[in-house]
């Protein structure tokens, strides 16, 4: 595993990194980040590690409270890659994996509605051609791309619950954040959410 960035509840010593995280707003409450929806986020900065084009893996435990149009998980500008939350029917809301692979716009959704105030275990995968899209462990979707390296994001910070282009936030609570650069095998994914469910 070649993990890059990894934070569990926001109370880490942030000298570990590099290049230090920077919160914005963010509060803990029960050991889990609290994301308020106005101006609350976390910078995690420009870092040449965050920045792997060949292969990527992300994931987050993830409650939402509630949403405007879409609240964006993890963001970098221009929507070079984003993975956000789509409200559609306003009680509930699907899962969409965005991304630019060779200049050219690839949105996977997961059209299953979820629901307002509950916990998921939220993994995105880019393993080329695909885009695929993990959901409390489960595979939910598969997504055929163009392929290709991913658009070279060295110039842009990667935001955790902000999307700047658009200047939102995300209203929800956060934890267990990982950015891996290498695609780890669906039993992991399915094995790292039954032994970490328990908490939620």
């Amino acid at each position: 595993m070649s993990v890059v960035l990894d934070i569990l509840d926001g109370t880490e010593d942030l000298s570990r990194f590099k290049h230090p995280l920077t919160y914005n707003g963010k509060m803990i409450v029960g050991n889990k980040m609290k994301f308020n929806g106005i101006d609350a986020s976390i910078n995690c900065g420009k870092r040449s590690s965050l920045n792997n084009r060949s292969a990527l893996f992300l994931a987050c435990w993830i409650n939402i409270i509630s949403a405007s149009d879409y609240d964006s998980i993890f963001y970098r500008v221009n929507n070079q890659y984003e993975t956000y939350i789509l409200d559609e029917a306003g009680a509930s809301w699907s899962a969409n994996f965005h991304f630019r692979i060779n200049s050219v716009n690839e949105t996977a959704v997961i059209k299953t509605g979820l629901i307002y105030g509950t916990w998921y275990y939220w993994v995105v995968v880019y393993d080329d051609p695909y885009i695929i899209g993990y959901i409390n462990g489960n595979e939910e979707i598969k997504y055929l791309t163009g392929g290709g390296d991913l658009i070279d994001v060295s110039a842009s910070d990667l935001l955790l619950m902000e999307n700047s282009g658009i200047s939102t936030f995300s209203n929800g609570f956060l934890k267990d954040v990982k950015q891996d650069n290498d695609i780890l095998i669906p039993n992991y994914i399915k094995d790292y959410y039954e032994k970490t469910e328990k908490f939620y």
